[in-house]
């Protein structure tokens, strides 16, 4: 799952975040794009883009606020278990989820991203919308 930040009159201009990016990075700029308010899709009036942008350049030199984001990787392996395979014993091994984490160069990369997007949207005065 993902959601995309786009410009409402320039879709074209967007950035596409994973719903976890999502939520941290755009908390970072005061979007809030999860809970059971189906915050997942919304948008930014025209006149508010420019606040967002504004936002978005403390976060870019808010360097504490990064480093607390970041979110490291992991290796979950699933448990091992011993199953019947052609009426013998055999180990099956449980599934290995990989979370490549959040660095703090991504968190920048992606803050970036959605500076483009705000300040495409307060060029063109348009409104910025996510789904």
């Amino acid at each position: 799952m993902s959601v995309t930040l786009a410009v409402a009159n320039n879709p074209q201009v967007d950035i596409n975040l994973s719903n976890r990016n999502a939520a941290i990075i755009l908390a970072m700029v005061g979007i809030a794009v999860e809970g059971d308010d189906g915050g997942w899709c919304g948008e930014i009036a025209a006149e508010d883009v420019h606040r967002y942008a504004q936002k978005a350049i403390r976060a870019m030199d808010d360097v504490w606020a990064q480093k607390k984001a970041e979110v490291p990787s992991t290796v979950q392996q699933g448990p091992t278990r011993i199953v019947e395979v052609d009426g013998l014993p055999t180990l099956q091994r449980g599934a290995t989820v990989i979370d490549g984490g959040l660095t703090l160069d991504q968190i920048r990369e992606r803050l970036r991203g959605v500076m483009a997007v705000l300040f495409e949207a307060s060029r063109t005065r348009s409104r910025v919308i996510w789904y």
